[in-house]
């Protein structure tokens, strides 16, 4: 979004993290170079879009072992450029099977609050 503080919601559904990752890596990006994110546009709650909204991942492997850039976006939860990351597995072995469409009624609360926030989403379509 033009508006950093703008929440973002990241689902990946069978593509990847691959454009998700892209994306985490632009929040981070706006997150720590604060002067180049157009501090001149004021959004209708009058933020200059400077803040870094709460950003959300939530993705899907088959196992632990298969989440790729799996460090690199931890880094960026610790950091605060995504404020929560929810992994689905299904199929690690001793791990009851999770799909992303269960992580996101399990979620609907945050993901809605961010929605009326005036988040936005990035979501990576299946086969």
């Amino acid at each position: 979004p033009a508006n950093p503080s703008t929440p973002v919601i990241l689902i990946g559904a069978g593509t990847g993290i691959a454009p998700l990752r892209g994306m985490a890596l632009e929040l981070d990006h706006r997150r720590r170079n604060p002067n180049k994110n157009n501090g001149s546009v004021t959004d209708d709650n009058g933020s200059n879009g400077n803040e870094t909204g709460r950003n959300v991942l939530i993705f899907g492997c088959r196992t632990k072992q298969e989440f790729l850039y799996e460090n690199e976006m931890l880094a960026l939860g610790a950091a605060g450029s995504l404020s929560s990351i929810h992994l689905a597995l299904s199929r690690e072995p001793g791990v009851t099977k999770t799909y992303v469409q269960s992580l996101v009624i399990t979620h609907r609360e945050e993901l809605h609050e961010l929605l009326m926030a005036g988040g936005g989403g990035a979501r990576g379509g299946g086969k």
